[in-house]
């Protein structure tokens, strides 16, 4: 019982630690589009 336990935590930790993972890479290739826009915006306009 004690070892299903001790699994099922490092599964949780383990997803926990994707996740925040999951998020800095979202975040991050949420903001290169942004900024490659802002450029081409920037590049029509002149």
């Amino acid at each position: 019982m004690r070892e299903e336990s001790a699994k099922i935590d490092l599964l949780v930790l383990v997803a926990n630690e994707y996740t925040v993972a999951l998020e800095h890479v979202g975040i991050s290739l949420l903001m290169i589009p942004v900024s490659q826009l802002f450029d081409l915006s920037k590049n029509t306009q002149c």
